[in-house]
């Protein structure tokens, strides 16, 4: 057997590039403390990947698709940043200042995630928070643990503190799509 062997996250997928008596390629999901479990017989490596690609895309934590990003920021320059990132990924990014204008566009628009600032004039994020239904939050804060306390019970998906990277975005951004 011949095995080439792809980390993705805590999880190994191992692909036997060997043709196997069947003459197709195995691809297998091993955990580190489990045996391996055949994900995908198929005639080439690539169309065993194929056949599990949304499985190994969940354990990537990448959307499926480009979603439609709901961007609710009252700092121009923080919302051009997150903007920025969120389109490099990929997807749409529509613009709110505040939480009046997110709840006005949540009702115009198909909106697959909001990614909120908390501290907002007019209509705070966690006021939005607890008004969004059926789609997935993503909070963004400066603030400290009283303000995180908050969240509890709201369904957040997931939080960011400022200042943030790049990657922790985009991570919190996948997580609370993946997850919904």
């Amino acid at each position: 057997m011949q095995f080439v062997n792809l980390t993705i996250g805590d999880r190994l997928v191992i692909v036997d590039i060997s043709k196997d008596v069947r003459g197709g390629i195995t691809l297998y999901e091993a955990c580190w403390s489990e045996d391996p479990k055949v994900l995908a017989i198929a005639p080439t490596a690539l169309e065993a990947v194929s056949k599990v690609k949304d499985r190994i895309m969940t354990m990537l934590n990448v959307p499926q698709k480009p979603a439609r990003i709901l961007l609710v920021e009252d700092d121009e320059g923080a919302a051009e940043v997150a903007k920025m990132i969120c389109e490099l990924d990929g997807h749409e990014v529509l613009l709110a200042k505040n939480g009046v204008e997110a709840m006005v566009k949540l009702g115009t628009n198909q909106i697959d995630l909001v990614l909120t600032d908390l501290n907002m004039p007019a209509l705070d994020g966690v006021t939005l928070a607890k008004r969004v239904k059926d789609i997935p939050v993503v909070a963004v804060t400066a603030a400290g643990p009283a303000t995180l306390k908050k969240l509890e019970g709201l369904g957040i998906a997931a939080q960011v503190t400022k200042p943030y990277t790049p990657e922790t975005l985009r991570q919190a951004v996948r997580q609370a799509l993946v997850m919904h």
